[in-house]
């Protein structure tokens, strides 16, 4: 081999050992020694001139010891993202409508009867949102149907329940769910067999209501009735008020509960309130299996608050005679004090005139500062187990009084006598009944 070839040879080796350890040169470079060794190697055949020393290897460059860039990048400026808003279809809504409520009137639910009368021609009723006027002069009767009061009954005239007219079969019947007004011109009235009033809300009455001839009033739970203003409630002959439990019965400013001969009222474990009116039995029969409170002299009437004459009180519940109040027992009127009965007065209690007598089996308490007299032949007797509590007075006033307290030495057991003033009640024998 030529020294010539000799000394391409050896560039070209020198040339790739470069490239092969300093892989970070670029091509670029590479291409370029290498045409610097073609041009040389050209020249070496191309020329005469004498021959030219081999060119010794470069010294390696050692790789490149660039550091990592740290500048922090470039950043965009941030921008509001793009909100799109979809319009919701919305729709009004369609309110809902308020319910008219229907008038009403007498005629709207009964038959123009003779003269001012209004016959019921189906059952009825009034519904909440209404209000019924019964004009003073005009009678609505429910004649043999039902008349159901949801609303509000103002009545200056007359309901009737009573088979006055054709067909004379059924039961003619009101029935109270709401308010019933009776102003001084008004009137309620049940009679016959099957003429009811059932008041399961609120009765104001200010003027007159009347039962009688087999007619009932039920004063039912929830049933307040409130006598008022010198009215009067009545139960005649063969008529009955039903009190019964949840029920309220009042009588307020001289206002009268008037129970006639054969006349039938139970308080069956409602309550009784004479606040300034009056509760008065007048041959009647009074069973009280609840609470009767009286507050009441009378309130100028010229009656005790609670007024027994002639009827019967059968008690087998409380009887409260408050401080002020008045309750009087006159001329054969009896009453009966049950074991499960007590009566307490507060205030002022009498008993006077002949055959009037009070039986007590129960609890009698005359408390202090209370007074209980008893004259013109009256009789108190107490037996069977029978306690009379004396922390008041007991008078015998004037004529003859007599109390009787059994010593067991009869059929009729016995009674006791006690209280503070247990000395003051002076007894007159242990005779039986």
């Amino acid at each position: 081999m030529s020294k010539t070839n000799t000394t391409i040879n050896g560039l070209v080796s020198g040339v790739v050992s470069f490239v092969k350890n300093n892989t970070l040169i670029s091509a670029g470079i590479a291409v370029v020694a290498l045409a610097v060794i073609s041009g040389v190697a050209f020249g070496a055949f191309n020329s005469s001139s004498p021959t030219i020393a081999p060119t010794p290897a470069p010294t390696p460059t050692p790789p490149s010891q660039t550091k990592p860039d740290t500048t922090e990048p470039t950043s965009t400026p941030a921008t509001d993202p793009v909100v799109t808003y979809v319009r919701k279809k919305t729709t009004t809504p369609t309110p809902t409508p308020t319910p008219v409520c229907p008038s009403i009137t007498p005629a709207d639910i009964a038959t123009s009867g003779p003269g001012t009368t209004w016959l019921l021609n189906a059952n009825a009723t009034i519904l909440a949102c209404q209000t019924l006027e019964i004009p003073a002069g005009q009678e609505l009767q429910t004649n043999s149907y039902t008349l159901t009061n949801n609303g509000i009954i103002n009545l200056r005239g007359t309901i009737r329940n009573a088979l006055d007219y054709a067909p004379y079969t059924g039961n003619s019947v009101t029935t109270n769910n709401g308010i019933i007004n009776v102003f001084s011109t008004g009137v309620i009235t049940a009679a016959d067999n099957g003429g009811v009033i059932n008041n399961n809300a609120v009765i104001n009455n200010n003027g007159d209501m009347y039962f009688q001839t087999y007619g009932i009033f039920n004063n039912n739970a929830g049933g307040t009735l409130n006598n008022n203003n010198a009215s009067t409630f009545r139960i005649n002959a063969d008529g009955t008020l039903n009190n019964n439990i949840g029920g309220t019965i009042s009588t307020n400013g001289g206002a009268q509960l008037r129970i006639y001969a054969s006349a039938t009222f139970i308080n069956n474990g409602a309550t009784i309130v004479a606040i300034d009116g009056i509760l008065l039995l007048i041959g009647g029969l009074l069973t009280n299996n609840g609470t009767i409170t009286n507050y009441s002299d009378g309130g100028g009437t010229g009656y005790p608050g609670i007024y027994v004459y002639g009827g019967i009180l059968n008690n087998y519940g409380s009887i409260n005679n408050m401080v002020g109040s008045d309750f009087t027992v006159n001329t054969a009127g009896t009453v009966y004090n049950y074991p499960s009965g007590t009566i307490t007065n507060s205030s002022f209690i009498q008993f006077y005139m002949t055959n009037t007598a009070l039986y007590n089996t129960g609890s009698l308490v005359n408390q202090v500062g209370a007074v209980f007299l008893y004259q013109f032949q009256a009789r108190i007797y107490n037996y069977g187990g029978g306690v009379l509590t004396n922390n008041g007075t007991f008078n015998i006033g004037e004529g003859t009084g007599n109390i009787y307290n059994a010593d067991g030495s009869g059929a009729c057991g016995t009674g006791l006598i006690n209280g503070t003033n247990s000395a003051g009640v002076v007894v007159a024998g242990a005779t039986c009944p």
